[in-house]
């Protein structure tokens, strides 16, 4: 079993801290809670996508219906969305409905919609009002569904791309030059999964300096400990004038040697455990430039 120590560098540092996996094959830079696949180096990353869960405060028959059917039309927009399959990077859409009766014969029906961030924060929140007569409300027909489905998806397809597009916009260039101190073929594996990691985070990526360019800089360092070799990784981002704007740390022990020939999905572990805290530093330099 390996173990993970961190520690803050300064008041402008972001510290990440992972737990290590056990098993056979070391992934020392992986979370515990993830389940073992094939080297994501050879595997292409599948896309995110977004959970839709079932909407409160409807029967539970008209509730399920309700999430397959935004699911099914997520998916008609080319927006991978499932009401079962998740990971650690899915959205998840939610839904609350309240219904106001206004006669005999109609109601008013209103669902708040929200999409949760993976780091399970709102995105945004969406107000779905709908005029029913009472009969379609308690039935819960199929056709008043697929339109309540249809109105929802449509919105939070436009939202989505606005939001990437946005991003893509806003959000620092930076350059990365090749990381320091790695056995193996570290230096080499390291920066090329972080670039890939970025450049799926709408990172634009720049080859020199640019004047407003950000530079991201990794350092490793392998020490013995006991038998075993302690290794330290750094994200250092900087200012195009120098300055540090945060430090990310990750640390871990791995078996004697594992690092000293080709490091294959650990280098992609520890990137993915690593660029949550870049991105972190990269959105609140664009929050600062806005």
């Amino acid at each position: 079993m390996s173990w993970w120590r961190s520690s803050r560098a300064a008041a402008v540092a972001i510290t990440v801290l992972l737990h290590a996996a056990c098993g056979e094959v070391p992934r020392p830079f992986e979370d515990e809670n993830k389940a073992v696949s094939p080297s994501p180096l050879l595997v292409p990353k599948a896309d995110a996508g977004m959970v839709v869960v079932p909407v409160r405060g409807m029967a539970p028959r008209a509730s399920l219906e309700l999430a397959e059917l935004v699911a099914e039309r997520l998916r008609a927009l080319d927006l991978p969305a499932s009401t079962r399959a998740a990971n650690p990077q899915s959205r998840i859409l939610e839904g609350e409905a309240t219904v106001t009766t206004d006669s005999a014969e109609t109601a008013t029906l209103e669902i708040v919609w929200r999409i949760v961030e993976p780091n399970g924060l709102p995105r945004t929140t969406s107000r779905q009002t709908a005029r029913l007569s009472t009969a379609e409300w308690q039935r819960a027909d199929r056709a008043t569904l697929d339109r309540l489905a249809n109105e929802i998806a449509g919105r939070i397809d436009r939202e989505l791309h606005a939001g990437t597009a946005a991003a893509a916009v806003d959000l620092p260039r930076v350059r990365m030059p090749l990381v320091e101190g790695a056995p193996g073929d570290g230096n080499q594996s390291l920066a090329r999964a972080m670039r890939l990691l970025l450049g799926r985070q709408q990172i634009a990526l720049v080859a020199a300096e640019e004047s407003n360019a950000i530079t991201l800089l990794g350092q490793v360092s392998v020490l013995p400990a006991g038998g075993a070799d302690r290794v330290d990784i750094q994200w250092i981002i900087r200012a195009s004038d120098g300055r540090t704007l945060g430090t990310v740390r990750q640390s871990n022990t791995v078996p004697s040697g594992t690092l000293s020939g080709p490091w294959g999905p650990i280098a992609y572990a520890a990137a993915e455990g690593g660029v949550d805290g870049v991105m972190q530093v990269l959105e609140t330099q664009r929050q600062r430039r806005r």
